[in-house]
């Protein structure tokens, strides 16, 4: 439930509460829990697909999705204790789904900010390959 308040529109409180929450999960949050996370934010990307595979593209599922690139802070983190959770989930679904959703983006200056996060949050991935790989 704590990434669903990534697209909190609480008029008086929301934008707070998202920065709070990307902090939480970016630097505060146990790498132990770090498949628990991947595997949540697959089950709610796979919700912006309908039951025949095709994107629904909406502001709030675009939000979500631009929010999610605090990932790449997760994946940056250089703890030698990190590397041992992050093969435990397959990201390859997840990243997948992500992918599938950015890929159906307009052309507007925000949608290619976030496609150029998605390469970055891709980059570092590939940084830590080895650590991503279940071994």
């Amino acid at each position: 439930q704590l990434l669903h308040l990534l697209v909190c529109h609480n008029e008086k409180f929301g934008t707070q509460i998202q920065k709070h929450v990307k902090e939480l999960v970016a630097h505060e949050m146990s790498p132990t829990l770090y498949p628990i996370l991947f595997d949540q934010i697959k089950a709610i990307v796979e919700k912006f697909f309908d039951l025949q595979g095709q994107v629904i593209v909406t502001e709030p599922n675009t939000q979500f999705i631009e929010h999610i690139f605090i990932l790449k802070s997760v994946l940056e983190n250089k703890v030698d204790h990190t590397a041992e959770h992050l093969g435990v989930s397959n990201i390859g679904g997840m990243m997948l789904a992500i992918v599938r959703y950015v890929r159906h983006l307009d052309t507007t200056v925000h949608a290619i900010q976030i496609k150029t996060k998605l390469c970055q949050l891709v980059e570092a991935m590939m940084v830590r390959l080895d650590d991503l790989v279940k071994k």
